[in-house]
């Protein structure tokens, strides 16, 4: 699978912003009276904010890849936010340019990704930074930024281009 060039940016417009705003706050209240908990790290952002950025970041990533993201609100947790030729893929966002690609352990339990992709951006705009696969994430020491156990990956350490089985 080919993936976006490093850096390539795309902005998202109004009726994909309020897609994603809608989205979030339908999978943050079925989340929430499933007693779903968040497992955000590195940030003081309320639990919706974090999903309406994370939204914005799929359906940015899935247009740069001309797919459609996963536009279900079930209770979920784990799971991956697109399959690009039956690749799980789960994207991460930070607001922060040069931020890192941040993955708790408990998705080595949930489950089910194939791959890590990060994003970064914030409200419209938002760029590719790279990709790792699972297994490469899951090897590495875990780090504590503050907030438990993470994975952190620096974005000179992300793949580029092509994703192979």
């Amino acid at each position: 699978m080919m993936l976006p060039n490093p850096d390539m940016s795309v902005s998202l417009n109004d009726l994909e912003i309020e897609l994603a705003n809608e989205l979030a706050f339908k999978r943050f209240d079925s989340c929430s009276n499933e007693n779903v908990i968040n497992r955000k790290v590195a940030s003081r952002k309320t639990n919706q904010e974090i999903e309406e950025m994370g939204t914005r970041s799929e359906i940015a990533f899935c247009k740069l890849m001309n797919c459609y993201p996963d536009l279900s609100y079930h209770p979920r947790k784990g799971s991956a936010d697109c399959v690009i030729n039956g690749v799980a893929i789960d994207i991460k966002t930070t607001k922060l340019q040069e931020g890192k690609l941040l993955v708790t352990p408990k998705k080595k339990y949930d489950g089910g990704i194939d791959m890590f992709v990060l994003m970064t951006g914030l409200d419209r705009k938002f760029t590719y930074r790279g990709w790792m696969d699972s297994a490469s994430v899951y090897e590495r020491e875990l780090s504590d930024l503050g907030y438990g156990p993470t994975y952190v990956i620096n974005q000179k350490e992300l793949k580029q281009y092509e994703y192979r089985r």
